[in-house]
């Protein structure tokens, strides 16, 4: 699987995911720290990712 890991969560569960052989980048790699959650949701959308978060929604 791909994943992007959000910013509140730690970027060494990256790591973890690519040494369980899965493709990971996190938002702070993509340069995507402060953006607005729509702005990255559209960024995962468009990468075919499955976003990682502690963001609840509002």
């Amino acid at each position: 699987m791909k994943f992007k890991v959000d910013e509140n969560l730690p970027s060494e569960l990256a790591g973890d995911l690519r040494a369980a052989g899965h493709e990971a980048e996190t938002v702070l790699e993509e340069g995507l720290v402060g953006s607005p959650d729509p702005t990255i949701l559209e960024r995962v959308k468009q990468e075919g990712l499955v976003l990682l978060t502690m963001d609840r929604g509002g």
